[in-house]
């Protein structure tokens, strides 16, 4: 893809690389597979600038973009951290001089190199154990593929797949199975104020955590936290981030499960008249 759509560039300033796959159907691009596109970036156009967004990738892989010769690497300290709400924002890290051009595009003179009061600790206080948070998601992410592909449903990354960032896309087929799981996660959710957000331009539902009395939270916030997101229309295509321990998931399909049932595909002739068998006697 980038030899196709950069080629033709004689001079290209910067190549913005995005990591996840976020609320796209693709999986996201592997620390090895980057480490290539860059080094081939930088022998076409050795001064062009290599942008990573690396939003849900942090501590999933052993590298991280930085370490393959990224210039600059950007992201949310949300999903970087163990604890979202003490660390709003985002980062940015890489070369001295671009790291020190960007802040002078994106703040206003005299800007505080530290933040509000209190905030450099809370924000080290949360990427203490940023690796540990990040894996329970991934363990989370994990059991959730696990689960739906033993019920037929199709999953990105899919069964078995290295990963290499910490969200999973679903594909759910109709609209009780999304609402089961949606409202699983509304009524099973870590904080105590749930919110299901509404999009009326296009249709686009989402179960969310919102934190308690709303002001300045939301779920970009809270990111790191237990949410699932969807469009409630074909191909009902749901989004996670995963959460802040795998348990949370755990208890999400227990109770969705009581109320979803397998894809027709994902029974055998066999199965699938016994179910109807059982139908029939239960009538």
């Amino acid at each position: 893809c980038a030899r196709q759509h950069c080629r033709p560039c004689r001079v290209c300033r910067m190549i913005h690389i995005q990591r996840s796959g976020g609320s796209q159907w693709r999986p996201a691009i592997a620390i090895e597979d980057m480490a290539q596109v860059v080094s081939w970036i930088k022998q076409e156009w050795p001064h062009t600038v290599v942008l990573v967004d690396n939003t849900f990738g942090e501590f999933v892989e052993d590298s991280e973009p930085s370490h393959i010769g990224a210039d600059l690497v950007v992201g949310s300290l949300g999903p970087a951290s163990s604890d979202p709400a003490s660390a709003p924002g985002g980062y940015i890290l890489g070369q001295a001089s671009l790291v020190t051009a960007v802040r002078r595009r994106l703040t206003s003179f005299p800007a505080p190199r530290s933040g509000p009061p209190g905030y450099t600790r809370a924000a080290c206080e949360g990427l203490l154990s940023a690796a540990a948070s990040v894996g329970e998601a991934v363990k989370g992410t994990a059991l959730v593929v696990e689960v739906m592909a033993q019920l037929g449903y199709e999953s990105m990354p899919p069964r078995g797949a290295r990963r290499a960032d910490s969200v999973v896309a679903l594909r759910l087929t109709d609209s009780h199975t999304l609402r089961a799981l949606s409202d699983s996660v509304e009524r099973n959710g870590p904080l105590s104020h749930l919110a299901r957000l509404q999009d009326a331009t296009n249709n686009l539902a989402a179960s969310a955590l919102t934190s308690p009395g709303g002001g300045g939270g939301g779920a970009e916030r809270h990111s790191r936290e237990l949410t699932l997101h969807a469009a409630d229309q074909p191909p009902y295509v749901a989004y996670s981030q995963g959460g802040t321990h795998w348990s949370q998931w755990a208890t999400v399909l227990e109770e969705a499960l009581q109320s979803m049932r397998p894809r027709p595909s994902a029974f055998s002739p066999e199965e699938a008249q016994g179910d109807r068998d059982m139908d029939t006697e239960r009538r």
